[in-house]
Protein backbone atom coordinates (compact mmCIF):
# COMPACT_ATOMS: atom_id res chain seq x y z
CA UNK A 1 0.00 0.00 0.00
CA UNK A 2 -0.18 2.75 -1.29
CA UNK A 3 -1.74 1.21 -4.64
CA UNK A 4 -1.31 2.51 -8.49
CA UNK A 5 -3.81 5.25 -10.02
CA UNK A 6 -6.91 4.66 -9.57
CA UNK A 7 -7.42 4.94 -13.86
CA UNK A 8 -5.06 2.13 -14.01
CA UNK A 9 -6.83 -0.37 -11.50
CA UNK A 10 -10.20 0.47 -12.34
CA UNK A 11 -8.99 -0.43 -15.93
CA UNK A 12 -7.71 -3.70 -14.72
CA UNK A 13 -11.04 -4.64 -12.38
CA UNK A 14 -13.36 -4.33 -15.58
CA UNK A 15 -11.15 -5.79 -17.29
CA UNK A 16 -11.04 -8.80 -14.91
CA UNK A 17 -15.10 -8.86 -14.62
CA UNK A 18 -15.51 -9.36 -17.92
CA UNK A 19 -13.62 -12.64 -17.83
CA UNK A 20 -15.34 -14.23 -15.00
CA UNK A 21 -17.72 -16.87 -15.86
CA UNK A 22 -21.57 -17.26 -14.89
CA UNK A 23 -20.71 -19.73 -12.20
CA UNK A 24 -17.90 -16.91 -10.58
CA UNK A 25 -18.25 -14.34 -8.36
CA UNK A 26 -15.59 -11.76 -8.26
CA UNK A 27 -15.00 -9.68 -4.91
CA UNK A 28 -13.37 -6.50 -4.82
CA UNK A 29 -11.03 -6.06 -2.25
CA UNK A 30 -10.63 -1.98 -1.47
CA UNK A 31 -8.90 0.29 0.99
CA UNK A 32 -8.99 3.83 1.95
CA UNK A 33 -6.77 6.26 3.70
CA UNK A 34 -6.26 9.64 5.63
CA UNK A 35 -5.45 11.72 3.61
CA UNK A 36 -3.18 13.77 6.05
CA UNK A 37 -2.52 10.82 8.17
CA UNK A 38 -3.59 12.58 11.32
CA UNK A 39 -5.47 9.53 12.56
CA UNK A 40 -8.82 11.31 11.31
CA UNK A 41 -11.55 8.38 11.32
CA UNK A 42 -13.91 10.79 9.32
CA UNK A 43 -11.36 11.00 6.31
CA UNK A 44 -10.60 7.39 6.51
CA UNK A 45 -14.46 6.32 6.56
CA UNK A 46 -14.83 8.53 3.13
CA UNK A 47 -11.62 7.32 1.77
CA UNK A 48 -12.91 4.06 2.01
CA UNK A 49 -16.24 4.55 0.50
CA UNK A 50 -14.99 6.57 -2.36
CA UNK A 51 -12.65 3.63 -3.52
CA UNK A 52 -16.02 1.11 -2.75
CA UNK A 53 -17.83 3.60 -5.13
CA UNK A 54 -15.32 3.36 -7.82
CA UNK A 55 -14.52 -0.38 -7.56
CA UNK A 56 -18.83 -0.81 -8.07
CA UNK A 57 -18.08 1.52 -10.82
CA UNK A 58 -15.63 -0.79 -12.40
CA UNK A 59 -18.22 -3.37 -12.07
CA UNK A 60 -17.60 -4.87 -8.61
CA UNK A 61 -20.19 -7.40 -7.46
CA UNK A 62 -19.28 -7.65 -4.54
CA UNK A 63 -16.84 -4.75 -2.22
CA UNK A 64 -14.69 -6.47 0.18
CA UNK A 65 -13.10 -3.68 2.48
CA UNK A 66 -9.54 -4.85 3.69
CA UNK A 67 -9.80 -3.77 7.38
CA UNK A 68 -6.98 -6.08 8.55
CA UNK A 69 -3.57 -5.01 5.98
CA UNK A 70 -0.23 -6.16 7.71
CA UNK A 71 1.66 -3.98 5.15
CA UNK A 72 0.04 -0.29 5.04
CA UNK A 73 3.04 2.36 4.94
CA UNK A 74 2.68 4.59 7.98
CA UNK A 75 3.35 7.66 6.01
CA UNK A 76 4.05 9.69 9.58
CA UNK A 77 7.28 6.65 10.47
CA UNK A 78 8.64 4.46 9.38
CA UNK A 79 7.25 1.18 9.13
CA UNK A 80 3.43 0.08 8.90
CA UNK A 81 0.52 0.73 10.60
CA UNK A 82 -1.29 -2.33 12.85
CA UNK A 83 -4.26 -3.73 10.61
CA UNK A 84 -7.90 -1.02 11.36
CA UNK A 85 -9.56 -3.95 12.83
CA UNK A 86 -7.42 -4.05 15.82
CA UNK A 87 -10.00 -0.18 16.82
CA UNK A 88 -13.14 -1.56 16.68
CA UNK A 89 -14.49 2.03 16.81
CA UNK A 90 -12.65 3.39 13.91
CA UNK A 91 -13.77 -0.55 11.92
CA UNK A 92 -17.07 0.29 12.93
CA UNK A 93 -17.56 3.72 11.25
CA UNK A 94 -15.56 2.96 8.28
CA UNK A 95 -17.94 -0.05 7.34
CA UNK A 96 -21.32 2.01 8.42
CA UNK A 97 -20.18 4.69 5.93
CA UNK A 98 -19.45 2.76 3.33
CA UNK A 99 -22.91 0.91 3.41
CA UNK A 100 -24.45 3.93 3.37
CA UNK A 101 -22.94 4.79 -0.23
CA UNK A 102 -23.05 1.42 -1.59
CA UNK A 103 -26.28 1.13 -3.53
CA UNK A 104 -28.31 -1.65 -2.46
CA UNK A 105 -27.79 -3.84 -4.91
CA UNK A 106 -23.80 -4.24 -3.49
CA UNK A 107 -23.05 -7.14 -1.51
CA UNK A 108 -20.57 -5.77 1.08
CA UNK A 109 -17.78 -7.68 3.32
CA UNK A 110 -15.40 -6.97 6.01
CA UNK A 111 -12.40 -8.89 5.63
CA UNK A 112 -10.54 -9.07 9.27
CA UNK A 113 -7.35 -9.84 10.78
CA UNK A 114 -6.73 -12.50 13.09
CA UNK A 115 -8.50 -11.07 16.44
CA UNK A 116 -8.37 -12.88 19.80
CA UNK A 117 -11.67 -13.96 21.58
CA UNK A 118 -13.03 -10.86 23.49
CA UNK A 119 -11.89 -8.67 20.03
CA UNK A 120 -13.60 -10.70 17.74
CA UNK A 121 -16.69 -11.54 20.31
CA UNK A 122 -17.44 -7.56 20.99
CA UNK A 123 -16.63 -6.79 17.23
CA UNK A 124 -18.80 -8.85 15.16
CA UNK A 125 -22.43 -8.14 16.61
CA UNK A 126 -21.57 -4.51 15.54
CA UNK A 127 -20.73 -5.48 12.13
CA UNK A 128 -23.35 -8.48 11.84
CA UNK A 129 -26.05 -5.88 11.15
CA UNK A 130 -24.10 -3.95 8.25
CA UNK A 131 -22.46 -6.16 5.95
CA UNK A 132 -23.49 -9.64 3.82
CA UNK A 133 -20.52 -11.51 4.92
CA UNK A 134 -17.02 -11.33 7.10
CA UNK A 135 -13.75 -12.70 5.47
CA UNK A 136 -10.94 -13.48 7.50
CA UNK A 137 -7.83 -13.97 7.85
CA UNK A 138 -5.61 -11.86 6.30
CA UNK A 139 -1.60 -12.06 6.70
CA UNK A 140 -0.53 -12.07 10.50
CA UNK A 141 1.56 -9.03 11.23
CA UNK A 142 5.01 -10.37 12.16
CA UNK A 143 8.38 -9.51 13.45
CA UNK A 144 10.21 -10.89 10.09
CA UNK A 145 14.31 -11.46 9.93
CA UNK A 146 16.58 -13.19 8.54
CA UNK A 147 18.69 -15.53 10.02
CA UNK A 148 21.29 -13.06 11.45
CA UNK A 149 18.43 -10.91 13.30
CA UNK A 150 18.44 -8.32 10.51
CA UNK A 151 14.63 -7.05 9.23
CA UNK A 152 14.16 -9.05 6.26
CA UNK A 153 12.37 -5.89 4.62
CA UNK A 154 14.57 -3.06 5.09
CA UNK A 155 13.67 0.05 6.89
CA UNK A 156 10.48 -2.10 8.39
CA UNK A 157 10.76 -5.05 10.86
CA UNK A 158 6.53 -5.39 10.79
CA UNK A 159 5.24 -7.45 7.75
CA UNK A 160 2.29 -9.81 6.79
CA UNK A 161 3.11 -14.10 7.21
CA UNK A 162 1.30 -15.87 4.97
CA UNK A 163 0.77 -19.70 3.84
CA UNK A 164 1.08 -22.68 6.11
CA UNK A 165 2.35 -20.63 8.96
CA UNK A 166 -1.35 -19.05 9.50
CA UNK A 167 -3.16 -22.40 8.84
CA UNK A 168 -3.93 -22.97 12.62
CA UNK A 169 -4.81 -19.03 13.29
CA UNK A 170 -7.13 -19.06 10.56
CA UNK A 171 -8.93 -22.29 11.46
CA UNK A 172 -9.30 -20.94 15.38
CA UNK A 173 -10.48 -17.66 13.83
CA UNK A 174 -13.26 -19.61 11.71
CA UNK A 175 -14.44 -21.87 14.27
CA UNK A 176 -15.20 -18.50 16.30
CA UNK A 177 -16.55 -16.75 13.59
CA UNK A 178 -19.11 -19.02 13.07
CA UNK A 179 -19.97 -19.76 16.55
CA UNK A 180 -20.74 -15.95 16.96
CA UNK A 181 -22.94 -16.17 14.09
CA UNK A 182 -24.51 -18.87 15.10
CA UNK A 183 -25.24 -17.29 18.45
CA UNK A 184 -25.85 -13.81 17.01
CA UNK A 185 -29.09 -14.76 15.19
CA UNK A 186 -28.24 -11.77 12.28
CA UNK A 187 -26.89 -13.99 9.32
CA UNK A 188 -23.73 -13.36 7.36
CA UNK A 189 -21.74 -15.30 5.01
CA UNK A 190 -18.17 -16.77 7.06
CA UNK A 191 -15.83 -16.53 4.02
CA UNK A 192 -12.40 -18.38 5.12
CA UNK A 193 -9.01 -18.22 4.53
CA UNK A 194 -5.25 -18.72 5.59
CA UNK A 195 -2.93 -21.55 4.75
CA UNK A 196 -4.75 -22.83 2.38
CA UNK A 197 -2.52 -25.03 -0.22
CA UNK A 198 -4.12 -28.15 -1.14
CA UNK A 199 -7.66 -29.94 -1.02
CA UNK A 200 -7.10 -31.14 2.69
CA UNK A 201 -6.39 -27.47 4.12
CA UNK A 202 -9.45 -26.54 2.24
CA UNK A 203 -11.67 -29.06 3.51
CA UNK A 204 -10.60 -28.32 7.06
CA UNK A 205 -11.71 -24.78 6.65
CA UNK A 206 -14.87 -25.28 4.80
CA UNK A 207 -15.57 -28.33 7.33
CA UNK A 208 -15.67 -25.25 10.24
CA UNK A 209 -18.93 -23.86 8.54
CA UNK A 210 -17.75 -21.40 6.47
CA UNK A 211 -19.58 -20.82 3.31
CA UNK A 212 -16.97 -20.27 0.87
CA UNK A 213 -13.07 -20.92 1.46
CA UNK A 214 -10.65 -18.88 -0.19
CA UNK A 215 -6.52 -18.66 -0.79
CA UNK A 216 -4.03 -16.42 -2.34
CA UNK A 217 0.12 -17.61 -1.40
CA UNK A 218 -1.72 -21.02 -2.40
CA UNK A 219 -2.94 -19.97 -5.80
CA UNK A 220 -0.08 -18.36 -6.58
CA UNK A 221 2.44 -21.71 -6.21
CA UNK A 222 -0.57 -23.21 -8.26
CA UNK A 223 -2.88 -21.90 -10.14
CA UNK A 224 -4.75 -24.51 -10.46
CA UNK A 225 -5.40 -25.05 -7.10
CA UNK A 226 -9.30 -24.19 -6.66
CA UNK A 227 -10.11 -27.02 -9.16
CA UNK A 228 -8.09 -29.46 -7.36
CA UNK A 229 -9.84 -28.80 -4.23
CA UNK A 230 -13.21 -29.14 -5.75
CA UNK A 231 -12.37 -32.20 -7.73
CA UNK A 232 -11.09 -33.82 -4.39
CA UNK A 233 -13.98 -33.05 -2.98
CA UNK A 234 -17.02 -33.08 -5.55
CA UNK A 235 -18.85 -35.68 -3.62
CA UNK A 236 -19.41 -33.39 -0.67
CA UNK A 237 -19.56 -30.12 -1.82
CA UNK A 238 -23.01 -28.34 -1.48
CA UNK A 239 -24.48 -27.65 -5.34
CA UNK A 240 -23.96 -23.66 -4.51
CA UNK A 241 -21.64 -22.32 -2.39
CA UNK A 242 -18.77 -23.89 -0.30
CA UNK A 243 -16.57 -23.28 -3.53
CA UNK A 244 -13.40 -21.84 -3.04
Amino acid sequence: MPSPEPAEWMADLARAVAAVGEEQLLLVSVMGEDPEGRGDVAALAGDFARTALMAREAGAQVVELNLSCPNTLDRSASGVKPPLCLDPDATVAVVEHVRRALDDGAGLVAKLSWLDEPQLAALVPRLAPLVDGIAGINTVQSRVRRSDGTPTFPGRELAGLSGIAVREPALDFTRRLVALREAGGVPFDVLAMGGVTDPASFEALFATGADAVQTAAGAFADPGLAASCTAALASTLPRSGGNP
